[in-house]
């Protein structure tokens, strides 16, 4: 049975990578390694090259304010029901253009939007959003500037000053919250996901992790969420982390997505390989929408190894990501 599961955090400090489904991945990848070893790690990542479920797939970071949790903004344009885009008269069309400006100005939902938008009620999604006073959650940039110290004389070096921009929340009523879909509950338990998942965000995330950055609470135990209501009759689905389709998705041209270029590196000690750099990927972002003739639970893949890297043939890159039912029978 697929179960969605809740894990809160709470921001103890700067952030200065993006709380992306595939680094999450690859943050969990290096933890199952350092405490289960090599082997346990390639039985895992085997699981998800194989026809029959994988174990989990993850969001991106979305944030929650004040006990509500907000969802990315689905790409979806309004459209005139009952009217053909050649039929529509010059009024319809521009009350249409402003009724897909209004939805463009906000970027995140409430759980009660979000299950409006996913069940195809658009139009009430519109109304909904035009009445709502909502205050969203937000990240605010600063500017921290440092230094590379000489070890041989204590001192700063001359032309290695660096400046960076850690992102940090709005506020301490606002928490970071990851989804889990949990497809196979056997191999869930059997490769302590729960556990791992929680040291990786304990232990740090991200860049200049160990220098304090990239820190989290953990808060309280990963718990069930229910407060989804996914359609029963979807054509589409939607996708809350970051996408690389498969040839087994069936994704039909009718679709509403933007994607993003991943300039990946490798991570932990490799990151420090004569070349560490990934090879470009593009990946489609939360809130992107697919129209399918297959339902399923899960969409996406993971790279075979030797696709993303010519120095390091063993690495993949995990682009099969939290994905929900979608009806775009508006």
């Amino acid at each position: 049975m697929v179960t969605i599961k809740k894990l809160t955090l709470k921001l103890k400090s700067g952030l200065l990578s993006e709380l992306h489904s595939d680094t999450v991945m690859g943050h969990f990848c290096w933890r199952m390694l350092d405490k289960f070893g090599e082997t346990k790690l390639k039985e895992f990542i085997e699981l998800y090259n194989k026809k029959e479920a994988p174990v989990f797939t993850i969001s991106n970071g979305l944030l929650e304010k004040g006990g509500e949790l907000f969802f990315p903004r689905p790409l979806i344009y309004v459209k005139n029901a009952g009217a053909n885009e050649k039929e529509k008269s010059k009024k319809e069309k521009i009350i249409d253009l402003l009724k897909n400006k209004d939805m463009k100005s906000i970027n995140q939902l409430t759980t009660n939007q979000f299950n409006l938008a996913i069940n195809g009620k658009i139009k009430e999604l519109y109304e909904s959003i035009l009445n709502d006073k909502i205050e969203r959650p937000k990240y605010e940039t600063d500017l921290r500037v440092s230094v590379e110290i000489d070890r041989r004389f204590f001192s700063s070096k001359k032309g290695q000053l660096f400046s960076y921009n850690p992102k940090f929340l709005d506020s301490r009523n606002t928490n970071v919250v990851l989804l889990i879909k949990v497809l196979n509950q056997e191999m869930f338990k059997h490769f302590h996901c729960g556990d791992i998942l929680k040291d990786v965000f304990e232990i740090g995330f991200g860049k200049k992790k160990s220098s304090g950055y990239g820190q989290f609470e953990v808060v309280g135990e990963i718990t069930e969420y229910n407060e989804i209501k996914e359609p029963d009759n979807p054509d589409a689905f939607i996708c809350l982390g970051n996408y690389l389709p498969s040839a087994s998705d069936n994704i039909s041209s009718e679709c509403y997505y933007d994607f993003i270029v991943k300039y990946g590196r490798l991570g932990e000690e490799k990151s420090l390989s004569e070349n560490p750099f990934k090879k470009p990927l593009i990946m489609f972002i939360p809130g992107s929408i697919f129209k399918t003739s297959t339902k399923k639970e899960f969409y996406g893949k993971v790279t075979q190894p030797g696709d993303i890297s010519e120095y390091d043939l063993y690495s993949v890159h995990f682009g099969m990501t939290f994905t929900l039912h979608f009806n775009l029978l508006i």
